[in-house]
């Protein structure tokens, strides 16, 4: 996928792993929608330095490395994503 890599402005391997739809409530829009969720493996030979620190940021917008542990004993994410995050954990 080379939108991946022009965003992080380095060569990324990518593998398509699987697709999911979830029709479900959207708290931030207050209505049901339909989700496609698209997982991809990503293969990043030699990160930057920035990257590897715990929240790091890319072109003005901040990320966070988080275990499957540290999202499932946070409540508002698992209320609103406990499905997306069970079909990643089925699929790795």
């Amino acid at each position: 996928m080379q939108v991946i890599s022009d965003l992080l402005k380095m060569n990324v391997t990518t593998e398509y792993v699987a697709h999911a739809k979830h029709y479900k409530y959207s708290v931030s829009d207050g209505r049901y929608k339909i989700y496609n969720h698209k997982l991809y493996k990503l293969l990043l030979t030699d990160p930057p330095e920035s990257m590897r620190d715990d929240i790091f940021e890319i072109d003005g917008t901040k990320y966070l490395w988080m275990l499957f542990e540290e999202l499932e004993v946070d409540l508002n994410t698992m209320q609103k994503n406990d499905d997306v995050i069970a079909f990643v954990k089925s699929k790795i």
